[in-house]
């Protein structure tokens, strides 16, 4: 690399890693933590504890058997900078930077510097990118480390002479990314499919001992995690369902489930992605004049369809980890259409055609920008098919769920013999240091956990191990046995789900509404 082009790569990637740097610590304590968070903390906490992500769920140590790798890092925080919602959420922030630098980098190697700066800028001020930068949950870590994997497995299948090293790193990579969501699983079948398309008929690279050394490497963590995580439910008696329960692909498009077009509109046609996504179909005549663009399309292409077909539910940060690539592809993509189409104007005699060929990259970038990023212009649908019109995670201009006030005020007006019933206790316990003693579910709906080491054997909910009140009976007892007794609903639109709609109305008849913020209230009631 010459000295000028060293002077720019630097300076292009200390601009890229500024932005990102600065927009993802820049309130990253300002909302409160989601419920999934807190649970992530109480495992932190364990590891700082007992060494392991754990948690006691009433009398019994629960260990973690999803996310493994995740609170290691949020020990870290916590260890270092206190409890703080910002230190939590570090970890987070960190990994969405540094995946920046990466995308900036793979983009200035594998292409030319505008395609790094280019995609470099998008993914940095991305508003999806900015709130899983700002939650401690594990897709902004799962995705870091699904795309060093990727970009560790493109090196080896362009270049059989490769270090010895790049197979290792490929498989510790994917170890990492397993560790934090064994969803990240289906990148296997995703590679294994890019490189047999990408060296079809060429099969020295299959030759390799390295290769099958970490092979075996990925094989045994997919199948310790595996194994472990079974043996570690065996203990509990569960009643409900829920995610947790898929833990193998499944053949979704033979079940009533089956939605073969929500990543159409979950992720490619959202406000900020309808630009890339349009681009994305352009540009695709290009993969014939570029290997590496080849790779990426690919990888795009078999994540929406693996994880559309064979993930048994379906949620919007299931596919994040594919952002990077996907804007890896549109940037590269679109720069070399632009390229293609302006290849014959430098020649013409005619000086605003030249100048029209210097403005086009500019201008096509700008557009980018212009679309795909939170300063610019915002595409809305008018139909209820569009997308979710209360997707927090791609509008930074909309609250979550507000635990942090709701439980202050409980906490302002909470006496000694108070009875509180807590939709989500770990929540509670994060804000108020308390924990709550009941939950309330008269419509099975939540996973509840029967715990026979209690006192009184019977079902408690799966967070802290608090007694599950399981019919509208139960609930007017606790009623009429206690003078003062708090019910924390947040968040608000769930707690409807689990009771029926004559408890609801009950409740807000003659329960007084103490407190209420954006999908929570907090009622009591007093005799």
């Amino acid at each position: 690399m010459k000295l000028a082009s060293r002077w720019g790569y630097w300076l292009a990637g200390l601009l890229v890693v500024a932005i990102a740097a600065y927009l993802r610590l820049t309130g990253l304590g300002a909302f409160s933590l989601t419920l999934d968070e807190t649970t992530l903390v109480e495992a932190a906490k364990g590891v700082l504890d007992r060494g392991v992500p754990s948690l006691y769920v009433g009398s019994m140590l629960v260990y973690l058997a999803t996310y493994e790798l995740v609170p290691y890092f949020i020990a870290s925080a916590m260890w270092l900078f206190g409890e703080s919602d910002f230190a939590l959420r570090l970890p987070a922030a960190i990994f969405g930077t540094l995946t920046a630098a990466v995308i900036f980098h793979a983009g200035w190697r594998l292409f030319d510097w505008r395609i790094g700066l280019l995609a470099g800028l998008l993914y940095a001020m991305s508003p999806w990118a900015l709130h899983w930068s700002h939650n401690l949950f594990h897709p902004s870590q799962t995705q870091f480390f699904v795309l060093l994997t990727a970009l560790q497995v493109r090196r080896i299948l362009q270049d059989d002479a490769t270090p010895t090293s790049t197979y290792y790193l490929a498989a510790l990579f994917f170890s990492c990314a397993y560790l934090s969501w064994e969803g990240s699983g289906f990148v296997l079948p995703i590679l294994l499919i890019v490189a047999f398309t990408m060296r079809w008929g060429d099969w020295h690279w299959l030759r390799n001992p390295h290769l099958w050394a970490a092979s075996a490497i990925v094989t045994l963590v997919v199948v310790v995690q595996g194994v472990r995580r079974v043996l570690l439910q065996v203990d509990y008696l569960m009643v409900g369902s829920g995610k947790s329960d898929v833990s193998l692909p499944q053949l979704v498009f033979t079940k009533t489930t089956y939605s073969p077009y929500y990543y159409l509109w979950n992720f490619l046609s959202t406000e900020f992605h309808l630009v890339l996504t349009a681009v994305l179909v352009l540009a695709i005549g290009m993969m014939a004049r570029n290997w590496n663009l080849r790779f990426f399309y690919l990888f795009t292409l078999l994540g929406i369809f693996f994880m559309t077909n064979f993930l048994g539910y379906y949620n919007a940060h299931y596919i994040y980890y594919l952002l990077p690539i996907f804007i890896l592809t549109v940037s590269a993509g679109g720069v070399l259409l632009v390229d293609f189409l302006t290849r014959t104007c430098d020649e013409s005699p005619l000086f605003f055609v030249r100048v029209a060929r210097q403005l086009a990259l500019p201008l096509f970038a700008g557009l980018l920008l212009m679309f795909s990023t939170i300063p610019g212009l915002k595409f809305h649908g008018l139909g209820g098919e569009f997308q979710n019109p209360v997707r927090t995670d791609i509008r930074p201009e909309l609250a979550g769920i507000d635990y942090r006030n709701l439980s202050s005020a409980l906490k302002r007006h909470y006496q000694p013999g108070d009875v509180v019933i807590a939709l989500a206790p770990l929540a509670l316990r994060h804000y108020a240091d308390m924990d709550g003693d009941y939950f309330l579910q008269t419509i099975t709906d939540r996973k509840i956990i029967y715990d026979p080491g209690q006192s009184v054997p019977q079902y408690y909910d799966k967070y802290v191990g608090n007694a599950v009140i399981r019919t509208q009976e139960e609930f007017y007892a606790l009623l009429r046995q206690n003078r003062r007794v708090w019910i924390y609903a947040t968040p608000f639109g769930g707690f409807k789900e689990i009771i029926e709609p004559e408890l609801l109305q009950f409740l807000q008849r003659r329960l007084t509404t103490v407190s209420e913020t954006h999908d929570g209230k907090l009622y009591l009631w007093e005799q």
